[in-house]
């Protein structure tokens, strides 16, 4: 309890008078066993703690290491922002977890082989977020972007990077600020990239995408293997109906915390009077408020032209009102 045990709740200078001399031997004495490392998770308040500790990482070997994860609560200012880069060894490091940006200025050894990667409430140049993933993307499975601002003085001329084994791609309230330039199907930014280079994408979890949705309709960007969407927005865009017809194979569908979901739903259902959108969809579940009747509606046209939904997935308040 942060009241009961004030030591929790301490500025920078007083933590390293009290506090650092302990850490510190701790830290030391575990380095000398980095041969056993596993596992390394970071979670530090103060940004001088996160560039000591990513620092001192510099040259080791971590034959086991398999999981990298670093969290830094206050800023990193540029003073310690080259301390923050990371340059040891770790052959076995599959999955990398960051929202320190200078993390990812790392040595390109330490991204060479992860198969996950997920980034958090980082502003990055678009083009050195390009060069990073070219690292990785031959190996790459799982890519998690959440909170992200990607920027360029320029709109990036992105060349295309291919993700041939990206499974699942999730992209939380991503945005991408550029000069004004008009869309086109000439016009790359991240997402977009990211989309069209992922002929393996399995799943595809979207938040907030309204800016997403109409980049990737401009694009007329598919999505051949997609099997899973979950789309997760308050407010369905108008741009949706065109979005959703993009996934040929999707089995599942997730809507969460749309306001208009009925909306939506009769409009799919309207469109699938005589042939459905997705032959293969088998699930769909939504989250928030729904009239009662149109899923029952959208699940009575299914069965009727002979592709059934086998699951439904409603809340409590919305299945009380089925009929």
């Amino acid at each position: 309890d942060f009241q009961e045990n004030p030591r929790w709740d301490v500025g920078w200078d007083e933590f390293q008078l009290s506090l650092w001399p302990r850490f510190e031997q701790c830290w030391t004495r575990l380095l000398l066993q980095q041969d056993r490392w596993i596992r390394c998770a970071t979670f530090t308040l103060f940004a001088e703690i996160a560039g000591y500790l990513l620092k001192s990482l510099d040259g080791a070997v971590f034959p086991q290491l398999e999981y990298f994860g670093v969290t830094s609560y206050s800023e990193i200012d540029e003073a310690i922002a080259l301390d923050c880069t990371l340059n040891f060894s770790a052959p076995a490091l599959k999955y990398f977890r960051t929202d320190v940006r200078p993390a990812l200025n790392s040595s390109p050894k330490v991204f060479r082989n992860l198969t996950q990667l997920k980034l958090n409430k980082i502003s990055i140049e678009a083009a050195h977020f390009h060069r990073t993933l070219s690292i990785m993307s031959s190996t790459l499975i799982t890519l998690v972007l959440s909170e992200m601002h990607f920027y360029s003085t320029r709109f990036p001329a992105l060349s295309p990077v291919t993700l041939p084994r990206l499974e699942y791609l999730a992209l939380c309230m991503v945005h991408e600020v550029y000069p004004i330039m008009p869309f086109s199907s000439e016009t790359r930014n991240v997402t977009s990239l990211l989309c069209q280079g992922s002929p393996q994408l399995k799943t595809l979890h979207i938040s907030g995408g309204k800016d997403f949705l109409i980049h990737v309709v401009a694009n007329t960007t598919t999505f051949p293997a997609v099997q899973r969407l979950e789309y997760a927005v308050a407010r369905l865009e108008r741009h949706v109906c065109a979005f959703l017809s993009r996934f040929p194979s999707l089995r599942e569908l997730d809507l969460l915390r749309p306001t208009n979901a009925s909306s939506l739903l009769k409009d799919i259902t309207n469109n699938e009077r005589s042939q459905p959108l997705w032959p293969n969809l088998h699930s769909i579940g939504i989250q928030g408020h729904v009239e009662g009747s149109v899923p029952l509606g959208f699940v009575q046209n299914r069965a009727r032209i002979r592709h059934p939904i086998q699951t439904l997935l409603l809340s409590e308040g919305t299945i009380a009102k089925v009929p």
